[in-house]
C-alpha cells in the first residue's frame, strides 16, 4: 500500500504528504484512494483514539495510511448506498477525507457522547447533500 500511495503526483491542492496525495474532483477517479476506497473489507472493529490523536499530524504517513485504509472504504459504501455514481461516491470521499484533515486537530473523540464514526457519518452526509 505505501508504494501506492506514494506513486500519487502532488498538486497545489489539500494534501497529506506521501499517504493519498491530492484530493481534488478531477483526480478521483484516477487516485491510488480511489482504489482503497472500493476495496471490500470487513466492518472494523471501534474506533482506536491513539489512531484519531496520531492523525492530528499530517506529516505522519503511516497513521494516515491507516486510517484511509480502515475509513475510505467506508465512506465509499456509505455514498454508494445513498445512491451516488462511482465516481461521484469517490469524489465525495476524497472531500469527507479532506474536511477530516482540517478538522481532526479540534475534534475531541469523546466515546461516552458516540462513535467517531457517527461524526464521520455526519461529515459524509453534509458532503453528499451539496
Amino acid at each position: 500500500m505505501q508504494a501506492l500511495a506514494q506513486r500519487h503526483e502532488p498538486d497545489a491542492s489539500l494534501q497529506l504528504p506521501g499517504v493519498f496525495g491530492t484530493m481534488t474532483s478531477l483526480r478521483a477517479r484516477s487516485s491510488p484512494l480511489m482504489g482503497i476506497m472500493m476495496m471490500s473489507k470487513p466492518e472494523p472493529g471501534p474506533t482506536q483514539p491513539s489512531l484519531l490523536l496520531r492523525i492530528r499530524d499530517a506529516s505522519d504517513e503511516e497513521s494516515w495510511r491507516t486510517f484511509v485504509s480502515i475509513y475510505a472504504p467506508l465512506i465509499y459504501r456509505s455514498c454508494r448506498r445513498r445512491g451516488l455514481q462511482d465516481a461521484d461516491a469517490a469524489d465525495v470521499g476524497q472531500e469527507v477525507l479532506a474536511q477530516v484533515a482540517r478538522s481532526i486537530r479540534d475534534f475531541e473523540y469523546q466515546p461516552g457522547r458516540g462513535r467517531f464514526r457517527d461524526w464521520l457519518g455526519a461529515v459524509v452526509r453534509n458532503k453528499d447533500c451539496r
